[in-house]
Parts: C-alpha cells; sequence; structure tokens
C-alpha cells in the first residue's frame, strides 16, 4: 500500500467527527431556545409616561443704562425771567415848552384827509364811466321824385271812360335803392281795369327818392292809391 492510502482514512474519519460536532451544536441550540424566550417573557412591559411641556425661559434682563458720570457737567436750566433792558426817558423841561413869536406855516391839505379830523384816510369815490348808448339808426322814408310827378297818374282805360265809370286802385310798390319800382301788388281796385293800368304805370314810369338808414339808401315798401275821375 502506497503513502496515499494510508492517509485517506484518517481524513474522512476528522470529517465525520466534524460533522457530528455541527450537528451537536445545532441540536443544543435549538433545546435550549424555548428557556431563553421564557426569560425574556419575564420582564415586565414599558408602562408609558405623560411628560409635560417645559415652560419658556424668561425673558433677559434689561441691560442697564450706563450711568453718567460724576464730573460730567449738567445742562443750564432755562432761566425763569428775563429782566427787559431799561431804556432812559428824557424828563420834561421845567420851564415848559417853548414858543415862538413867529407865525407857523400852516399844513399843506393832503388829498383824502378831512382837516382837523382824526387823520382817516378816505379814498375819493371813483364813479363808473357811463357805457354810451348808440343813437337810434335815423330812418327816413321813400317820397315821390317831383321831376316825375306828371308820370304819376296812368293813363284812362278806354272801355270805363266810355262807360263813364269812375274808380280808385290801391298798390302796394317795393322801391328800390335807385328809386325804381321793382315790384308792385294791387292792394284793391273799384275795376280790375283800374288795377292793371295802375300797376303798369308804376313799373315804368313812377319814381322816387329811395328811403334812407343813417343817410344810406335801403330797399323799402309804400301804399298809394290813384283815383280815376272823368273831367266835364
Amino acid at each position: 500500500m502506497s503513502f496515499v492510502d494510508q492517509r485517506e482514512p484518517a481524513r474522512d474519519a476528522r470529517s465525520m467527527v466534524a460533522a457530528i460536532a455541527i450537528n451537536g451544536a445545532v441540536l443544543a441550540a435549538v433545546l435550549l431556545a424555548p428557556a431563553a424566550v421564557r426569560e425574556v417573557s419575564k420582564f415586565k412591559p414599558i408602562e408609558a409616561i405623560d411628560v409635560k411641556p417645559l415652560d419658556p425661559p424668561p425673558p433677559p434682563p434689561p441691560e442697564p443704562k450706563p450711568e453718567i458720570a460724576a464730573t460730567d457737567p449738567a445742562p443750564p436750566a432755562p432761566p425763569l425771567f428775563v429782566p427787559k433792558p431799561l431804556v432812559e426817558t428824557p424828563l420834561p423841561s421845567l420851564d415848559g415848552p417853548k414858543t415862538s413869536s413867529d407865525p407857523q406855516p400852516s399844513p399843506l391839505p393832503v388829498p383824502g384827509v378831512t382837516p382837523g379830523g382824526t387823520g382817516t384816510i378816505i379814498a375819493p369815490r371813483i364813479e363808473p364811466t357811463p357805457t354810451p348808448t348808440p343813437a337810434p339808426p335815423v330812418l327816413r322814408d321813400a317820397v315821390r321824385d317831383p321831376r316825375y310827378a306828371a308820370n304819376f297818374q296812368p293813363p284812362y282805360p278806354s272801355r270805363l271812360l266810355r262807360l263813364d265809370v269812375e274808380g280808385t286802385a290801391t298798390v302796394r310798390v317795393l322801391i328800390g335803392p335807385d328809386g325804381h319800382v321793382s315790384k308792385v301788388e294791387v292792394v284793391s281796385a273799384t275795376d280790375p281795369e283800374f288795377g292793371r293800368a295802375t300797376e303798369r304805370q308804376a313799373l315804368s314810369k313812377w319814381r322816387f327818392k329811395p328811403a334812407t338808414r343813417d343817410g344810406t339808401p335801403v330797399p323799402s315798401w309804400q301804399t298809394l292809391t290813384v283815383r280815376f275821375t272823368i273831367d266835364d
């Protein structure tokens, strides 16, 4: 037998011993475990304790003010009474007021001051300036121009003349700034032919001195009556 073969049985024996030791240790631990649990259960349960909160700490004491050293000078106190300065007043002369024989000039009058009064200044009263009132315009009516007086009477209507019919015609005419009649309105007529004859004569032959406003010619209306009579 070789040397190697002789050591193999010894190695197997040691392995078996080690396995038996490990198994025994495990078995002992299993058997001892209940005893350890029972020992732990013998302890009392932990009781809860009510813990009160602590009071807050008191505030720190105020810092002491620095003391004024005795050597520092105290502030001066305000004076209780300040005397007024003395003013020397000249005494009146014992001889009385001096008078002069020379006449004294009279003071000049001051505007607004009443002589012999209390000297109150009275301002002179200023009258308001009146506003000038504009003069009313000067109007002058139109009048017939005497140079055309012969043209005033219109021709007698022939039919009415044969019938010996007399009458009147009243017309309202518009006289322009040039003195001509620019418009005629028949107000009334005893016969329409009298009205038509007067209208034609006014437009063609009548002349006037126009109306004026402050000397300026202006148009104006005027009402005139024409009589138609037959002479014997």
